[in-house]
């Protein structure tokens, strides 16, 4: 159908609205459309505020790293402004591989939740659960610290999500490893959001700009609230290249 007056077709309102409509399925009112429109840009713009933060501390201290990203984000510039060209992950793979290795590392969502919804025995392990049994699974455990998987964890490596290294040696061990934003069908409806806008604004930083860590910020000190995010924030000197 045409939709509702001044909402592009194909958009993120226009699929939340069809829900609207007589005969849908699951039917939303217009209240849960807005409910759920404010909890998508409000979880779209935090959680990239504080993985650009991280993105920005790590190549701080890893110069060759950030000097990639600055090379790739001076030849991209004319693909920041094409939303296709920036979603395909063959084109800036420098710039995601810093955005991606940053969040291996300081996670923004530092855990996940989930509910068994029938008895299950954990694969390799015989430890078993009924059906309403919680979980909580630390994506902290799981992406930085665990040599098992990932090979020498706490080193902040852009290689591992270069398209040649994610069957190199810097590869994890078990594919499902790397999940900032949950996985499976519950992944965030928002990651795609979030890796694009982060992968705009770095080209449009590190184009421009080289940033300093100021003293006194060795190591980062975070709070967890909803997400991971700096405790006191990310102070930087900001230079022209």
């Amino acid at each position: 159908s045409k939709g509702p007056a001044g909402v592009a077709a194909g958009s993120f309102l226009r699929h939340l609205m069809k829900f609207t409509e007589p005969g849908a399925e699951p039917r939303l009112s217009e209240t849960e459309v807005a409910a759920n429109v404010y909890s998508f840009l409000g979880a779209g713009v935090e959680t990239p505020a504080s993985g650009l933060a991280y993105t920005v501390y790590q190549l701080a201290l890893h110069p060759d790293a950030e000097a990639a990203v600055a090379l790739e984000a001076a030849a991209g510039r004319q693909l920041v402004g094409s939303y296709d060209a920036v979603a395909d992950r063959s084109t800036l793979p420098a710039v995601h591989a810093a955005f991606c290795e940053a969040l291996r590392i300081m996670s923004p969502a530092s855990k996940l939740l989930r509910e068994a919804t029938e008895d299950i025995t954990l694969v390799g392990t015989g430890y078993r659960f009924s059906a309403g049994t919680k979980f909580e699974v630390s994506l902290f455990n799981m992406m930085t610290t665990d040599a098992g998987v990932w090979r020498e964890p706490a080193r902040y490596v852009p290689q591992r999500f270069m398209p040649e290294g994610q069957q190199g040696e810097w590869a994890p061990n078990d594919a499902a490893a790397f999940v900032p934003f949950g996985g499976g069908v519950r992944l965030c409806p928002g990651w795609k959001f979030s890796h694009h806008l982060a992968k705009i604004l770095l080209c449009c930083m590190y184009e421009r700009f080289h940033f300093e860590l100021e003293p006194g910020q060795l190591p980062l000190r975070t709070v967890t609230g909803l997400i991971m995010s700096p405790e006191h924030g990310l102070w930087v000197k900001v230079r022209r290249r």
